[in-house]
C-alpha cells in the first residue's frame, strides 16, 4: 500500500523555472550553504544517540478531525559512522490498534535518516524490495526515493531559489543563531527522471549549514507518465497522494547540526473519500547525542547504508526506556500543518470538476432490515476558481426491499477556518445515542452476514443550514449551529433476517412518531480527536443542545466527557455521557436508551434502558503481561507480538422517566401497553462488568460480562477494537 502511496505522489506538479535565483545575493548565500553542506564535516567520526519513533495510520474528515486507527512506537539507539553507514537498533516496540494489528514496520525498512549533509537526500521512509547492484547484507536495502538535494552541485540544472530573509533566530547553548530562509522550486518539466525537494530550507546565517527542511518531495513529468493497471486505477478514482516531509536539527560541540526531530507523512485521498485524508505519519525524536571526533580527513568515502535492527527477543520483552506517552508525539501535530503546500489538486482554484464517485460507500450500496439491500449513485461537483471552495453534491438510490426512493442533494462553501452547507435529503436516519466512532460505517455488514443489526430507524426528509466553526486548530475545539425543517415517518422493520443465517431473526423497529418540525442545535467539541475509544491519548469533552418545535416537540441536552492515558504496560480509558430531553408531549424517537452491546451496558438486553434523563458511563483497564511481547519476523513481515494481558472494563447508567410525557414515549416504541413495553427507567444505578483477556495490545478481547448490580449470569464477549 505504502508503495501505492509513494508511486501516486509523483502526482504532485512544481514550479517552472523563471530563472535560478531571485537575487545575487541569494545566489551568494546558496552557494556558501551549498559549499558548507556538500559533504559530511571531516572531522565528524561517528555518533550515537537514543531515538523514539511513531507510526500513525490516521483519517482526517472534511473538519480536519483526527482519527487515529493505530499507532506504533519504537525506541533504541541510533548511530552513524561513515564506513558502516547509519544504524537503527530496536529496544523497545509497542503498539495499540482499533483493528486487527498489522506492523508497517514489515513495508518500512527504514525511517529516519543520519543527517541532512551530502548531495542526494533522502525520503526517510524506505520500503523497497529490490536490491543494490552489490547485494547488501541482511536488511540493508536500497532507498525507493533519492532526491537531488537542493544544495547539491548540479542544483542549478533542477531548481530555481527565491527567498534569503532572516525569519528569527534560535538560541542554542553557546550563541544566538539568525535564520535565513530560501525556498526550492523544482524544475519537473526537466526531460529527466528525478526526484526533488519543494518546500523552504532554513540555513544558520552565520554558518550556512542546515537547521530546518519542511516541504514535499516531487518527481518530474517524465515520471510521472503512469500506463497499465496503475494510471487506469489512477485516473478513475482521481487518487492524489503527498509525501511531506519536515527534518530539525540541533547544534552539537558548537559545530555539527544532527537530527533532533524528522517528520513523514504521505496524505493520500480520492474522488470517493468525501474530502478525507488517509494519512501515514512517522515522527522520530533523537537525543543523548554522544558524538565522536577525529582529526580532518580530505577524502573518505561515506557508506550510504541504512540498516534497522531489533534486539533479541528477551531485550524486548524487558525494555522500559521509553520517554514519552504512547501517541503523544503524533498527536502533537496536525495534517493540516502542510496545507500552505498542497498539491494544485487539493487547492480551490482550477477549472470545475465534476466526480461520479461517492463520497461514502454507504451510499451507493448498504443493508438494514428495513431497506433490505440499498444501491445508489451521487455525483459531485468542486467549482474550484469558478467559486473558490464550493461543492455541490447530489446522490439517488432505490431500496428493494422497502420499494422506496431516497437521497438527497447538498451545497457547502469552505474557508480556512469555517465551512457552510444546505443539504436536502430523505433517508434512513439512526435513532441510537451516545454512538462510538464510526458505528455507522460498516453498512450493514452484521445484519448481511449474521442477522444481527442493533440500531432502529426512522425515515427522515428535510431541509438543514449547518456551519461549523474551528476554534484555534481542528484539533483543539469545534463549534456547530444547525437550522432545519424535518418531517419523521415511522417505518417497519421489512425482512424477519438476512440472507445468510435464517436461524436468527431481527428484533423489531421500534416506533417513532410522524411529524413535522423545525429544529435548531448548537454543538462544541474540545480535543474532537479524543474520544476514549479511539487511539489519541488526551482528554475531551463535548455539548450538544437542540430543541424541536411544529408537530413534534422536545428539547434536548447531552454532553460527554473522555479520556485514554497510555503508562508503561497500563492503559487506561473512559467516557462519561449524560443527558435530559423535555417537553410537554416527546416523541419515542428523542427519548434515550441504552443497554446491549451497542448500548454502551453490555451486561444488559438491547435498549433495555430508556428515560428523559440519562447519565452512562464506561471504564476500561488493562495490563500488558510481561511476557509474549515481542514482535515476530516472517521473512519479510513483521507480526505484532501477542502481547496478552488482563483486561476488566465497567459500565454504569441511571436513567428515569420522571414525566407522564416520557412514560407515554416508551410505550409508544412498542405496542402502547405497560405489559410489552420495550424498554424501561433504571430504577436506581444499573452496572455491568467484564473481566477477560486481551491480545495484540487490545486489540482482541476474550472475556465474560454480567450485570453486577443484582444476581445475573455470565455472558460470553469477544470484541476487536477499542470499543467498549
Amino acid at each position: 500500500m505504502l508503495g501505492v502511496l509513494l508511486v501516486v505522489a509523483q502526482l504532485t506538479a512544481g514550479v517552472p523555472v523563471d530563472s535560478t535565483y531571485s537575487s545575487a545575493a541569494l545566489r551568494d548565500v546558496v552557494e556558501r550553504a551549498a559549499t558548507t553542506n556538500r559533504i559530511v564535516p571531516a572531522t565528524l567520526a561517528s555518533y550515537r544517540a537514543h531515538f523514539e519513533t511513531e507510526m500513525a495510520l490516521i483519517i482526517v474528515d472534511t473538519l480536519g478531525r483526527e482519527r487515529t486507527g493505530q499507532v506504533e512506537q519504537m525506541g533504541g539507539t541510533a548511530s552513524w559512522n561513515p564506513d558502516s553507514g547509519f544504524l537503527d537498533v530496536v529496544g523497545g516496540y509497542r503498539l495499540q490498534s482499533t483493528g486487527l494489528p498489522m506492523s508497517m514496520t514489515s513495508v518500512i525498512r527504514n525511517w529516519s535518516i543520519p543527517m541532512l549533509y551530502g548531495q542526494r537526500l533522502l525520503l526517510g521512509l524506505d520500503f523497497s524490495t529490490a536490491a543494490d547492484d552489490k547485494p547488501p547484507p541482511v536488511g540493508q536495502r536500497r532507498d525507493t526515493l533519492r532526491a537531488v538535494h537542493p544544495f547539491a552541485a548540479d542544483r542549478n540544472l533542477y531548481y530555481r531559489f527565491t527567498g534569503g530573509d532572516t525569519v528569527g533566530f534560535i538560541t542554542t547553548v553557546a550563541r544566538r543563531v539568525p535564520l535565513v530562509r530560501i525556498f526550492t522550486h523544482p524544475n519537473l518539466a526537466l526531460n529527466a527522471n528525478f526526484a526533488a525537494f519543494d518546500g523552504e530550507v532554513d540555513i544558520d546565517a552565520d554558518r550556512h549549514e542546515i537547521v530546518r527542511m519542511r516541504g514535499r518531495f516531487v518527481v518530474s513529468e517524465r515520471m510521472r507518465r503512469y500506463r497499465g493497471i496503475v494510471g487506469t486505477l489512477v485516473k478513475a478514482t482521481g487518487v492524489v497522494a503527498v509525501a511531506y516531509v519536515e527534518f530539525e536539527n540541533a547544534e552539537h560541540l558548537g559545530k555539527y547540526w544532527l537530527p533532533t526531530m524528522q517528520r513523514v507523512e504521505l496524505q493520500t485521498t480520492s474522488s470517493i473519500a468525501n474530502g478525507m485524508r488517509f494519512t501515514f505519519r512517522t515522527v522520530s525524536h533523537f537525543t543523548d547525542f554522544q558524538i565522536t571526533e577525529a582529526p580532518a580527513a580530505d577524502s573518505r568515502v561515506i557508506s550510504g547504508l541504512r540498516r534497522t535492527l531489533f534486539a533479541p527477543r528477551d531485550s524486548l520483552e524487558r525494555f522500559n526506556g521509553w520517554r514519552t506517552e504512547l501517541g503523544s508525539a503524533s498527536a502533537a501535530v496536525t495534517a493540516s500543518d502542510f496545507d500552505d503546500l498542497a498539491p494544485p489538486q487539493w487547492r480551490t482554484d482550477g477549472p470545475p470538476r465534476l466526480t461520479l464517485w461517492p463520497s461514502r460507500f454507504d451510499r451507493v450500496l448498504h443493508y438494514n432490515r428495513v431497506e433490505g439491500v440499498y444501491t445508489g449513485v451521487e455525483g459531485t461537483a468542486e467549482m474550484r476558481s469558478a467559486a473558490p471552495g464550493v461543492v455541490g453534491r447530489a446522490r439517488v438510490g432505490w431500496a428493494w426491499s422497502e420499494q422506496t426512493v431516497r437521497g438527497g442533494v447538498s451545497l457547502s462553501r469552505s474557508w480556512s477556518l469555517s465551512s457552510a452547507a444546505v443539504t436536502a435529503e430523505r433517508k434512513l436516519a439512526s435513532t441510537q445515542d451516545f454512538e462510538p466512532e464510526f458505528s455507522g460505517m460498516d453498512s450493514g455488514i452484521g445484519a448481511f452476514l449474521a442477522s444481527i443489526e442493533e440500531v432502529d430507524w426512522v425515515d427522515r426528509s428535510g431541509v438543514s443550514v449547518a456551519h461549523v466553526r474551528i476554534i484555534g486548530s481542528p484539533n483543539h475545539a469545534l463549534a456547530t449551529l444547525r437550522i432545519g425543517a424535518m418531517r419523521d415517518h415511522d417505518v417497519a422493520a421489512v425482512l424477519t433476517h438476512g440472507p445468510i443465517v435464517r436461524s436468527t431473526h431481527f428484533l423489531p423497529n421500534r416506533h417513532a412518531r410522524n411529524g413535522g418540525y423545525g429544529i435548531a442545535s448548537l454543538g462544541y467539541e474540545f480535543h474532537p480527536n479524543v474520544s476514549g475509544e479511539l487511539l489519541e491519548p488526551g482528554l475531551g469533552a463535548t455539548l450538544r443542545v437542540e430543541t424541536a418545535a411544529g408537530q413534534l416537540n422536545w428539547t434536548r441536552a447531552e454532553a460527554s466527557l473522555s479520556m485514554r492515558r497510555y503508562a508503561g504496560p497500563f492503559v487506561l480509558a473512559s467516557r462519561v455521557d449524560g443527558g435530559a430531553v423535555i417537553g410537554n408531549d416527546i416523541p419515542p424517537q428523542a427519548i434515550f436508551e441504552m443497554g446491549g452491546r451497542t448500548g454502551r451496558l453490555s451486561g444488559f438486553e438491547y435498549k433495555e434502558f430508556a428515560g428523559d434523563h440519562m447519565a452512562i458511563g464506561n471504564a476500561f483497564a488493562s495490563y500488558a503481561l510481561p511476557v509474549l511481547r515481542a514482535p515476530h519476523h516472517w521473512g519479510r513481515w513483521l507480526i505484532p507480538g501477542l502481547s496478552p494481558g488482563i483486561g476488566a472494563g465497567i459500565g454504569a447508567g441511571w436513567s428515569e422517566l420522571s414525566t407522564a410525557s416520557a412514560r407515554a414515549a416508551v410505550l409508544e416504541m412498542g405496542d402502547g401497553t405497560e405489559s410489552n413495553a420495550v424498554s424501561r427507567a433504571t430504577g436506581r444505578v444499573r452496572a455491568s462488568a467484564s473481566l477477560g483477556l486481551t491480545f495484540f495490545s487490545n486489540s482482541v478481547r476474550v472475556a465474560m460480562a454480567r450485570a453486577i448490580d443484582q444476581r445475573a449470569p455470565w455472558r460470553f464477549e469477544f470484541r476487536l477494537g477499542q470499543s467498549f
